[in-house]
């Protein structure tokens, strides 16, 4: 399997790949949504705890198949910077077709770890919700 990352935010249809990839997994739900997303984003901004969107779509064989919604924020519990929707991050999600789907999901998984190390992120929360 050969993965690509793109930045969500180097993509002009980012709202349309997002709603393919949410429409593509059984383990999607309300709060995977682009509405939820750009709601989050745009109350992070108005509070000014925003510091970074690092969210990213992957890519297997240039066909759209894994969605990471990624946002740093400062924290309000703490003095840090914390992944998190102020309430959990969706798991990363990756469309039904995909053979290896842990595998898959252990490649998004490392991703966000790189980049929150490189970010000097303190926590992280993720919330898995099964079909």
């Amino acid at each position: 399997m050969k993965f690509e990352i793109i930045e969500l935010a180097n993509i002009s249809d980012a709202d349309i790949v997002w709603k393919k990839i949410v429409d593509e997994t059984s383990y999607s739900w309300v709060w995977s949504t682009y509405a939820q997303y750009k709601f989050r984003i745009s109350i992070f901004q108005a509070s000014g705890r925003l510091v970074k969107d690092k969210s990213f779509i992957l890519l297997q064989e240039g066909k759209s198949c894994g969605l990471a919604p990624l946002l740093f924020v400062k924290g309000v519990n703490f003095k840090g910077i914390q992944a998190s929707y102020d309430l959990p991050l969706p798991w990363p999600m990756v469309a039904d077709y995909v053979d290896d789907r842990i595998k898959t999901v252990d490649y998004l998984l490392d991703e966000i770890e790189l980049r929150i190390k490189d970010a000097g992120v303190k926590m992280l929360q993720l919330m898995f919700s099964p079909p």
